[in-house]
C-alpha cells in the first residue's frame, strides 16, 4: 500500500481533469471500448491557505481521480461531514482547535498516475491532509511598568476600573497575549504618547498629565482565516503626581513652530519667553532669531511651542533651544532645570512608508537573506549583518552590523526571488535621507583622518559625491538611538534602489558594532 502525506494544490486541477476527459473522449472516438485511465487527483478547498481554518469553519475535500474502484475518507471525531465516507466530495466542519489528519484510502483499477509527481504510485494509495484548526481570537494583553533603567517592572491589573497608578512622566509597556494566533493589532491608548507603531504586538506609552483616568482599547485580528476580537478596558490607568525632574524628550516641529516635548504636562501660566533662547545654524552661518510667542499646545499639554519673530525654520537648519531655570513648572508642581537641547528633528513623512513600497525601512518584515551583499571589492566585503530583536528604535527589530577596523559593507534590500526592493522618487524636489543608529562599542579611540560612516548610493542616477548620512567620531553618543541624515536631489524620477555602504575607517582601531533602524526618505524644504 502506497502512503502519501501531501497537500495538493487544485489551482490547475480543472485544466488537468478537463484534459483527461478530452483525452478519454478522444480515445472513445477512436476505440470501440472506453478505456478509463487511473489518475490520482485530490484536493482541499483551503490548500492555498495551508489548510488552516478557525473552529467551526469548514473545508471541502475532493477526489476527482479517474479509475477509482473504492475510496474511504477518515475524519477525526471532532469533525462533522455532510456526506458518506465513500463519496468523492465531502464538506467537513471542524469543531475543536488543534492539528488533525484527514486520510483518504483509494483503490484503483490499475497502477495510478500521480499528477504532482508525474509517476505511477500503485493501485492502493493512502493520502493524508494535515488540517490546522485555530481557536477563535480572544483579544488579551498584559501591561508592565517600565523601570528607569529600561527593564520591565510589575504587571498592571487588567480590569475595568483597576485604576493602576502611573506616575506622570513614566511609561507602560503593553504586550499582546491573545489566543487564536492573530496577525494584526491596533492599539488605542488614551492619554499615552507612543513612540513606536500601534500596529505591532508590543507598544510603549508614556503618560504626561497627572490626575487623569484613561482607557485602553486593543483589537487583535487576522485576515485568513478571518477572525478578530476587541478588548476595551475602562479606567485602566490613573496618573499621579511626580517628584522627579522634568525631562525634555525631544525637540521637533509643529505647524511651523519649534516644539519641545517634555516628559509630562507643563503649567501654561509658568511659561515665560525670557527663559528661552533659540540658535539656528545653516551651512555654518548663524541665523538671527527671536522668540515671538511661547505657549503650551492646546492639544498636548506636555508640548511647548515656540514661534519665531519674522523667521521661518527649514529642514536643513540646525536648531537648538536653551532654557535658563526660571518660572517653568509642571502641572504637578516640579520646577524645570536648565537645559541645552539636542538638535531639532523635524516631523517629516517617510515616503518609503507612505508610498506603499515593500522596502523594509524598519527591518520588521525581512530576514538576513533579504539584505544582500552588493558584490563590491575589498574592503567592502567583510562584515556581519543580523536582523535582530535585541534593539529597536521602534517596533521590534533592527539590523546589527559588525565591521572590523578598516573594512566595510555594501548591501541592498531584495525580495525572496532576488529582485531589488525600490523606492519612488521625483526630480526637482529636495529629499532628506535619514537613519537611526545605536552604537554599542567604544568610539573614544577614533583619531584623525576619514571617520567611520554610513553612506547611501542609489541607482539609477547615482550621485557618487553624495554626503554621509552619519559620521562617527569620538564624541558620538553610544548606547542610545541617534538620528542622522543628509540632503539630496535625484537626477532621475522613478523607482530607485539603495546601496547602503558602511565603512569602519582605519581611524577607528576598534571593531564597530552598530544597530541601524528606520531608514527614511522624506520630501523637505531647504533654506533659500
Amino acid at each position: 500500500m502506497k502512503k502519501i502525506k501531501i497537500i495538493n494544490s487544485y489551482k490547475y486541477l480543472l485544466a488537468i481533469v478537463g484534459g483527461l476527459i478530452i483525452s478519454s473522449c478522444g480515445e472513445e472516438l477512436n476505440e470501440p471500448t472506453l478505456i478509463e485511465p487511473s489518475h490520482r487527483v485530490v484536493y482541499t478547498s483551503q490548500v492555498d491557505f495551508n489548510n488552516t481554518i478557525e473552529v467551526g469553519g469548514d473545508i471541502t475535500f475532493g477526489d476527482v481521480s479517474r479509475g477509482v474502484v473504492s475510496r474511504t475518507w477518515e475524519f477525526p471525531s471532532s469533525a462533522s461531514m455532510n456526506a458518506n465516507t465513500s463519496d468523492a466530495i465531502i464538506k467537513a466542519v471542524f469543531n475543536q482547535p488543534g492539528t488533525f489528519d484527514v486520510t483518504l484510502n483509494q483503490t484503483f483499477k490499475e497502477d495510478a498516475f500521480d499528477i504532482e509527481s508525474s509517476n505511477t504510485i500503485g493501485k492502493e494509495i493512502d493520502t493524508t491532509f494535515v488540517i490546522t484548526v485555530l481557536e477563535e481570537i480572544k483579544a488579551t494583553f498584559k501591561a508592565n511598568y517600565i523601570n528607569d533603567d529600561g527593564t520591565l517592572g510589575d504587571e498592571l491589573i487588567i480590569a475595568d476600573n483597576a485604576l493602576n497608578e502611573v506616575t506622570a512622566g513614566k511609561s507602560i509597556r503593553f504586550t499582546n497575549v491573545s489566543t487564536g494566533v492573530p496577525a494584526n493589532f491596533d492599539w488605542e491608548i488614551e492619554g499615552g504618547s507612543t513612540s513606536n507603531e500601534t500596529l505591532t504586538g508590543e507598544i510603549d506609552a508614556q503618560y504626561s498629565i497627572f490626575n487623569e483616568e484613561y482607557d485602553v482599547t486593543f483589537a487583535a485580528t487576522r485576515v485568513r482565516p478571518f477572525g478578530g476580537d476587541t478588548l476595551v478596558v475602562k479606567n485602566l490607568i490613573k496618573t499621579i503626581p511626580s517628584t522627579e525632574p522634568l525631562v525634555l524628550n525631544k525637540l521637533t516641529d509643529k505647524d511651523g513652530k519649534i516644539a519641545l516635548e517634555f516628559s509630562r504636562a507643563i503649567l501654561d501660566s509658568s511659561v515665560d519667553i525670557a527663559d528661552y533662547s533659540v540658535t539656528i545654524v545653516n551651512n555654518g552661518t548663524t541665523i538671527p532669531s527671536n522668540i515671538l510667542s511661547a505657549e503650551v499646545d492646546s492639544e498636548q499639554q506636555n508640548l511647548l511651542l515656540l514661534e519665531l519673530d519674522g523667521e521661518n525654520i527649514y529642514n536643513d537648519d540646525e536648531i537648538t533651544v536653551a532654557y535658563t531655570a526660571g518660572s517653568l513648572f509642571t502641572t504637578d508642581g516640579v520646577a524645570a532645570d536648565s537645559f541645552n537641547s539636542n538638535t531639532l528633528i523635524f516631523n517629516t513623512v517617510n515616503i518609503i512608508e507612505s508610498s506603499g513600497t515593500d522596502y523594509d525601512y524598519s527591518f520588521e518584515g525581512t530576514t538576513n537573506s533579504n539584505w544582500v551583499f552588493s558584490g563590491w571589492d575589498p574592503p567592502f566585503n567583510e562584515y556581519d549583518l543580523t536582523v535582530t530583536t535585541d534593539q529597536a528604535q521602534d517596533g521590534l527589530s533592527s539590523a546589527l552590523v559588525k565591521m572590523q577596523s578598516g573594512v566595510g559593507t555594501i548591501f541592498t534590500n531584495r525580495n525572496a526571488t532576488g529582485d531589488f526592493k525600490t523606492i519612488p522618487v521625483e526630480t526637482g524636489k529636495a529629499y532628506e535621507i535619514g537613519m537611526w543608529s545605536y552604537v554599542t562599542t567604544d568610539l573614544s579611540a577614533i583619531g584623525t583622518g576619514e571617520k567611520p560612516a554610513w553612506r547611501f548610493f542609489w541607482f539609477p542616477g547615482v550621485d557618487w559625491g553624495v554626503g554621509d548620512v552619519v559620521v562617527y567620531d569620538s564624541d558620538f553618543p553610544t548606547n542610545e538611538w541617534v538620528y542622522s541624515s543628509t540632503f539630496v536631489t535625484f537626477s532621475e524620477a522613478g523607482d530607485i534602489r539603495f546601496e547602503i555602504r558602511g565603512f569602519n575607517a582605519p581611524s577607528n582601531p576598534n571593531d564597530l558594532e552598530v544597530y541601524i533602524d528606520n531608514i527614511s526618505v522624506s520630501e523637505v524644504t531647504l533654506r533659500p
